[in-house]
């Protein structure tokens, strides 16, 4: 994984335990805690997971991490 994929999905990580802590809607945790999983594992470049999120094709990534 590279730098920019881990600091991507370290990110997202942070984001959902910010919001659990702050009482948001547990869908919206749960969305970014998953979307971190799926930039963790992702193989490809930085720029892949970016255009692929942005045409909405990636699994597990919505709107609004895809936003983040």
């Amino acid at each position: 994984m590279t730098r920019e994929i881990s600091d991507i999905a370290a990110s997202l990580a942070e984001s959902a335990v910010l919001m659990e802590l702050a009482g948001e809607n547990q869908f919206k945790v749960r969305a970014h805690a998953n979307a971190a999983r799926v930039v963790e594992n992702w193989g490809g470049s930085i720029g892949d997971p970016l255009a692929a999120v942005a045409q909405g094709q990636v699994r597990g990534i919505g709107a609004g991490p895809a936003k983040k």
